[in-house]
């Protein structure tokens, strides 16, 4: 495993126009700091400064409309909450290509025209998180892609926002490239300070090791046939561990982008949480019924989404929401491989809080009668 210091300017700037879109400022995230318990803001600020002198700089250099920004970055109603628009039409579209981003906006989007009706559709379709197989687009791929769009549980309005975005991806990849082209531009201008930064999480990501910090950052269960590549994700923050689906990496390899505040953050929040609130929040998130019954289904062997997908009939963005909710109370772990992420019970962490919340219950009483 390594940690490359390299920012993807692409992303960075879908990012911030995500941010910008939705409102997710500096200000906004100390807030929600605040509402959290965290008194103390001044080590966010300390941190967020440096970050938050490139924010004021793009925004007096780039003046983006309002409604380029509703249309092109911000999510689209019924999916999970993201600070970076990662459900946005832009996103969505050049998501799947951005390890192809070598500087150039415009090589970029002649690979995206030159690509058949049923690539493109493959490339939502991992987007969107109704793709796992690693095989190449198929003859089927469009019509996988409009029956998946049918089934998701969304607004109406975000269905046919997605199937207009597929029928129209052409215009829609031009418009969207005409917003970001001007931040890419005035990123350019900022890019030793870019840099400084990346280079600066890399003293995170190392102290003491690679392996250390994702244990400490995510839910991800490494495994011993993966490659992991580390790059930084200077405007994601707080973003969890993100994994670019269409990375053009040799066999068994596999890139993570990582908020560069990610571990800062969570170390604010876990010293407000004693012990009876991680397990209460535990037991409140297993307190609904299918995230329950997921958990006793993982228990005995790993599952990816489309797997539990189809067991449990749920449309991929539920089982998705389910997911995060289990893996932000630490109860599930994740492994890539290739391009699927299996779940599977976390069973220290189960264990731990069972033990933790029958001495909470009962302190010391002495119980015989085991379930058999």
């Amino acid at each position: 495993m390594d940690y490359l210091p390299i920012p993807n300017f692409l992303l960075e700037a879908l990012a911030y126009l995500g941010r910008k879109a939705g409102g997710y400022t500096g200000q906004y995230m100390a807030e929600h700091l605040k509402q959290r318990g965290v008194q103390d803001l001044d080590g966010f600020w300390t941190r967020f400064s440096p970050i938050d002198q490139i924010f004021t700089y793009l925004d007096d250099s780039v003046s983006t409309p309002p409604q380029a920004l509703d249309r092109f970055f911000n999510s689209l109603p019924g999916f999970s909450h993201s600070t970076i628009g990662a459900y946005s039409p832009a996103f969505l579209l050049f998501y799947p290509v951005l390890s192809r981003y070598d500087g150039s906006l415009s090589s970029l989007l002649e690979q995206a025209h030159a690509l058949s009706s049923n690539h493109a559709a493959y490339h939502l379709l991992m987007s969107l998180g109704l793709c796992d197989s690693t095989e190449s687009p198929g003859e089927d791929s469009e019509g996988k892609l409009i029956d998946g769009i049918r089934a998701l549980e969304i607004p109406s309005d975000s269905k046919l926002v997605l199937l207009d975005v597929f029928h129209r991806r052409d215009s829609y990849l031009d418009e969207a490239a005409s917003y970001l082209a001007p931040v890419l531009d005035a990123l350019s201008q900022r890019r030793e300070e870019l840099e400084a930064i990346a280079r600066s999480f890399g003293d995170v990501v190392n102290a003491p090791d690679p392996e250390s910090y994702l244990c400490q950052t995510s839910s991800l269960s490494l495994s011993s046939n993966t490659v992991y590549h580390i790059r930084p994700f200077i405007f994601g923050l707080d973003t969890n561990l993100s994994v670019n689906p269409g990375l053009q990496l040799g066999q068994g390899e596999v890139l993570l982008y990582s908020g560069v505040m990610r571990r800062f953050l969570l170390d604010q929040l876990f010293r407000l949480e004693d012990e009876a609130t991680e397990i209460f929040n535990a037991i409140k998130v297993l307190g609904d019924r299918t995230r329950f019954d997921i958990m006793c289904f993982l228990r005995d062997h790993p599952a990816y989404g489309q797997e539990l997908s189809n067991h449990f009939g749920l449309a991929r963005n539920t089982i998705h929401h389910h997911m995060s909710k289990l893996s932000n109370v630490g109860l599930i772990s994740c492994t890539v491989d290739g391009n699927r992420v299996y779940y599977s019970v976390d069973k220290a962490a189960v264990d731990h809080l069972l033990a933790h919340q029958r001495y909470l219950l009962l302190g010391n009483y002495s119980t015989t009668d085991y379930l058999r």
